[in-house]
């Protein structure tokens, strides 16, 4: 899950809440609930969830990478242990002898791409996505 912080700060840049009454109230239950910004703003169809995973990707200068129709090896698909990747949103779409993609709900998440590192012994390269193309892996 993207940070809430973080969440804030694109919409708000952007302007991606036309209704600016809705999204403060969103903001506001979320700061209570500790819930995902992000998830309640595309649940009540507030903002579109690809163009919002995209501009998080411009504010952190991460490339958004969109899985759904993308053809991964299974070997690579399961280089990230089921627990891991279900709990940190993380599907890992390509690998070279040097590096492994990954596709991240939270491209801030530093300590799983460092486990990964370690488990795998391949640089990561982190890429956003949106839910539905991290609900993917759960396929597997």
């Amino acid at each position: 899950m993207t940070p809430n912080k973080i969440v804030a700060e694109v919409v708000e840049k952007y302007k991606l809440v036309a209704d600016a009454k809705k999204y403060k109230a969103s903001k506001e239950k979320t700061e209570k609930t500790k819930e995902g910004l992000a998830e309640e703003l595309i649940n009540k169809n507030l903002v579109d969830e690809k163009e919002l995973y995209q501009k998080i990707g411009k504010h952190l200068k991460v490339p958004f990478i969109e899985l759904n129709g993308l053809d991964i090896r299974h070997d690579i698909l399961t280089l990230i242990p089921n627990p891991l990747a279900n709990t940190h949103n993380v599907v890992a779409y390509d690998k070279t002898t040097s590096e492994v993609k990954l596709a991240m709900l939270d491209p801030t998440d530093i300590e799983t791409a460092e486990f990964i590192r370690r488990k795998t012994g391949l640089e990561p390269k982190i890429s956003i996505t949106t839910p539905i193309s991290c609900s993917i892996r759960a396929m597997v």
